[in-house]
């Protein structure tokens, strides 16, 4: 999945502001998060947008939309009241959207229109892409224990082809999805990674995995995305 996004973690920017300009036309960046993992065929979800003037100017109230790649307009929000927490002036809403009804990856725009008055705002626009998928009819069900002392793991990424989760407190995981061949994968800082190829036809679970300590290695210190 690929997504022009504040922050790869699909979170928003937590950067401070560029300086003002100069100028009487500021210039704007737009950017998309909180993408859904995946979308379900003809199944609504939502998405965040942000929108930043350079200048930091207030954007409250601004209006930004969704166009699919026909450029016709899935959707439409605007701008909250008050910049996004920890930024000093990134403005985001949430739009309410409906995935396409074909599976596969879609590619969408969010935009915000040039704005007129003093000072002009450029229009900006980012594209963000998203995985669809067939309407889930199995349900997998996990639970993530330690090797050395069956203690539940928690905040376990648990990846099965492309659905996602995490593991609660008690170490349950679960995740609905199509039926088909996917394959399974956990990973968390100070663990060994576990992938196991798994064939889905009907419920699953709850399936317990030992995670094993890992060993000091410097790719144990890598981040999923």
């Amino acid at each position: 999945m690929s997504v022009t996004s504040p922050d790869a973690n699909n979170g928003p920017d937590q950067s401070q502001s560029q300086p003002h300009e100069s100028s009487t036309s500021h210039g704007t960046s737009l950017a998309v998060w909180d993408l859904p993992q995946p979308a379900v065929a003809g199944e609504p979800f939502s998405v965040t947008v942000g929108l930043k003037c350079r200048a930091g100017c207030d954007l409250q109230g601004w209006p930004v939309v969704v166009t699919n790649v026909t450029g016709t307009e899935v959707g439409d929000a605007r701008l909250g009241k008050t910049p996004v927490a920890g930024t000093s002036a990134l403005y985001d809403a949430t739009l309410r959207l409906r995935a396409p009804g074909a599976p596969g990856v879609h590619s969408w725009t969010a935009m915000s229109a040039e704005r007129t008055g003093e000072p002009t705002h450029e229009a900006a626009m980012a594209t963000f892409s998203f995985r669809v998928t067939a309407r889930p009819d199995c349900r997998v069900e996990l639970r993530v224990v330690a090797q050395e002392t069956a203690a539940p793991v928690e905040r376990v990424h648990v990846h099965l082809g492309c659905y996602q989760a995490r593991t609660d407190s008690h170490g349950h995981a679960r995740l609905d999805v199509a039926a088909g061949e996917y394959m399974l994968e956990l990973w968390k800082t100070g663990f060994a990674p576990y992938a196991q190829k798994l064939r889905i036809t009907n419920e699953v679970g709850p399936r317990v995995i030992t995670l094993s300590a890992a060993d000091d290695d410097p790719d144990t210190d890598q981040v999923w995305m």
